[in-house]
């Protein structure tokens, strides 16, 4: 459920900047606010994404799912540089940042269809194939 959740929170609290910046004599203790909530979510949904991906990893695809998730968490904003710059230009600040923040708040979504949302203990976690047993391929 934190993996749904901290998402959310973080999303929520990048929605706060652009209201900031209508309400200007509150927009300080409203970016505040925005800094509160994601420095408090962050760290959360780190930790509990990096203990999953691991722990639903064989040991030996540790580090070609280590490189993966790099390369995604760096290769990708990039292109939302890009992207940002080409909606900032059509819906301005305000509106690329709502976008922005609508969007990571929907990049959770695929949780509420999934196993992970009701992962509680080691025990319920799906059986890997460590690539040894019968039926298991990996390249």
């Amino acid at each position: 459920m934190t993996l749904l959740i901290t998402p959310m929170i973080i999303g929520g609290s990048d929605l706060i900047i652009p209201l900031a910046g209508l309400v200007p004599h509150l927009a300080f203790p409203l970016v505040g606010l925005a800094q509160f909530l994601f420095g408090l979510a962050r760290p959360i949904l780190s930790i509990n994404q990096v203990s999953l991906r691991q722990a639903i990893t064989p040991e030996r695809l540790q580090g070609r799912m280590n490189a993966t998730v790099t390369f995604v968490v760096f290769g990708l904003p990039t292109l939302g540089a890009l992207l940002g710059g080409i909606l900032g230009q059509y819906f301005g600040l305000p509106g690329t940042l709502v976008i922005a923040a609508v969007g990571e708040i929907l990049a959770c979504v695929w949780i509420v269809f999934s196993p992970v949302r009701t992962l509680r203990e080691e025990r319920e976690w799906p059986k890997v194939l460590s690539g040894n047993e019968e039926g298991s391929y990996v390249p």
